[in-house]
């Protein structure tokens, strides 16, 4: 079933933003007959069945929560390099992992840009270096574990998702840091590379997260 959301994120969030949402493993008959309403883009007609589905189902809960918003039937385009191209004046993410399937949206006037990203909790600690700056290592000594590497990887994976439509500038794991990280759900990003003019190195940037089940949601609101 594809349905609005409402996340246990901080502040006033769910106020700006909505969400939808869906399993892949749990479509109802009607929600795999709308799937098929959806066309896919050149690239994806080879893919295999689950990204195809995985693709279809995220437009539809972004259709949905442009809905919302605009009380218009949209769908997002698809960019020249997978990213989601949302209607004037909305601003928006998709995400996946697993079978799960999560999209925000909310209008430009209200949140000039937004990331969003779900992860299934991963237990890798061999993946830390790629993940984590040398000052992240020194910063969470007394807290690498399966959580935080699973929020630090969704932040700066939001934070992507966030500044590349205002900077059209690729970035990676080590040209970020999470400089605050707090229990109630409160994340600082700080870039560490320059994208553009407007977001020079040392440019701070809010994020929030919280855990669903065991999936890690961050979003990423610059």
């Amino acid at each position: 079933m594809i349905a609005e959301a409402h996340l246990p994120l901080p502040d006033t969030v769910n106020r700006r933003v909505r969400f939808a949402t869906a399993d892949t493993a749990r479509l109802t008959h009607q929600s795999i007959l709308r799937c098929a309403t959806v066309t896919l883009p050149q690239p994806l007609r080879r893919a295999i069945p689950a990204r195809q589905l995985e693709f279809r189902v995220g437009r539809l809960c972004a259709q949905k929560v442009i809905h919302s918003l605009t009380g218009e039937n949209l769908c997002p385009g698809r960019g020249a390099h997978g990213e989601p191209l949302w209607p004037s004046g909305v601003v928006g993410s998709i995400s996946h992992s697993g079978s799960r399937v999560l999209v925000a949206a909310a209008r430009e006037s209200d949140v000039p840009a937004l990331g969003l990203d779900i992860e299934a909790l991963f237990d890798a600690p061999e993946l830390a270096d790629h993940i984590l700056t040398p000052q992240e290592r020194v910063r969470f000594h007394h807290r690498i574990d399966s959580q935080l590497l699973t929020t630090v990887f969704s932040a700066k994976e939001s934070l992507y998702k966030a500044l590349f439509p205002l900077t059209s500038t690729a970035f990676y794991f080590h040209d970020a840091e999470v400089i605050d990280c707090t229990d109630n759900g409160r994340i600082r990003l700080r870039l560490l590379t320059s994208l553009s003019e407007h977001w020079p190195a040392g440019a701070l940037v809010q994020a929030r997260w919280c855990r669903l089940e065991n999936y890690i949601v961050t979003a990423a609101l610059p």
